[in-house]
């Protein structure tokens, strides 16, 4: 398929979709409490934000799939969750399940 400065192929995008939904769960991994201190030297906000700044770069490459909006949106929701005083990780994780959803509805044709 063509896209803005030339050709993809269904597998590119096929892993591309794949790399992003990876890094957008891996989210949920930085987040969960539970897994003690393994993740706890990443800024899971600063981490958005740079996710959000790869699917804009995405999102002008594929010529603006509604769905990579949708997943940006959705994970703006999770960043302002995050940094709540009253942070709901099961809201959290909710909104990042749900990005990752977004991702994988982008066409590969």
């Amino acid at each position: 398929m063509k896209y803005k400065y030339g050709e993809f192929s269904q597998d590119q995008i096929r892993e591309i979709k794949k790399m992003m939904r990876k890094k957008i769960f891996f989210l949920l991994l930085c987040a969960d409490g539970s897994l003690g201190e393994q993740y706890k030297n990443i800024d899971i906000a600063t981490a958005i934000e740079s996710l959000l700044t790869e699917l804009d770069g995405l999102n002008d490459l594929l010529m603006n799939p509604p769905e990579i909006i949708t997943a940006m949106g959705i994970l703006v929701s999770a960043k302002k969750e995050l940094l709540k005083e009253n942070y709901n990780f099961g809201v959290f994780r909710k909104l990042i399940l749900g990005a990752g959803v977004e991702v994988e509805k982008i066409k590969e044709e």
